[in-house]
């Protein structure tokens, strides 16, 4: 989790660099905001429809598999998220990853690595989420799609209870 924050703070500090070097002696076209501004974005509240959980150590260790779905709109279309995680916690706090499919009305899916970590908040009991997002694949109007985001997330309930997702995608 330290180098994971060091990380983090590096990126933060070298962000205004990139922006001010994105506008030297380049074009004006989208391409130079790349990774910088997500052109499709959406929140949503996924909950469990299976899980299979193993905790071990009185609970200090939690282990498995939890997928999740529900409802969104994305740019106007009612579309479904549907989340299959894998966790590896200690003491509520660790890495989870798995995949992320986006199901639009007309049957176009989009389907993403997910790969982040859940921190518990010991004091209010709920767990937050941050996870790096790429698009793996898809179907439909997404057939050639690449790109990547990201998903910051807030479960207030035991671990398989409902998750807020808010998501951020640069698709292209």
């Amino acid at each position: 989790m330290c180098n994971y924050l060091g990380m983090r703070s590096r990126s933060l500090i070298a962000l205004p660099l990139l922006i001010a070097l994105a506008g030297c002696g380049g074009s004006s076209s989208s391409s130079s905001t790349v990774g910088l501004h997500p052109n499709v974005s959406f929140s949503t509240d996924v909950t469990s429809t299976f899980k299979d959980i193993d905790t071990y150590n009185s609970g200090a260790v939690t282990t498995g598999i939890n997928d999740l779905s529900g409802p969104t709109t994305i740019s106007g279309d009612a579309s479904t998220v549907k989340v299959l995680a894998n966790v590896n916690y200690r003491n509520g706090t660790g890495p989870f990853n798995g995949f992320v499919t986006i199901t639009r009305s007309d049957s176009s899916a989009l389907t993403l690595r997910l790969d982040g970590t859940a921190t518990l908040d010991s004091g209010s009991g709920n767990t937050s989420f941050d996870a790096k997002l790429t698009v793996i694949a898809g179907s439909g109007t997404y057939a050639t799609t690449t790109g990547a985001g990201s998903f910051t997330g807030l479960r207030t309930t035991a671990l398989g209870g409902a998750v807020h997702m808010d998501v951020l995608l640069e698709l292209h």
